[in-house]
């Protein structure tokens, strides 16, 4: 599948790889422009369940065609 959300995976890959807290992780996402002004959508896995659900509609609209 991939990727859904980059602000969530930017912040997991900081926290885990240069093992910093998630206010610092999502700090720097905010100053690069990787998160929106607002983050919750994005940190609180709404923006992906969005894509996924999409995802699914789109995969089992065209397997009934």
């Amino acid at each position: 599948m991939g990727i859904l959300n980059g602000t969530s995976n930017f912040i997991l890959s900081k926290m885990t790889k240069e093992q910093t807290t998630f206010e610092e992780a999502l700090d720097e996402a905010k100053r690069l422009g990787f998160a929106e002004a607002d983050p919750t959508d994005d940190v609180e896995g709404v923006d992906a369940g969005v894509k996924l659900s999409l995802h699914h509609i789109y995969h089992l609209t065209k397997s009934l065609n």
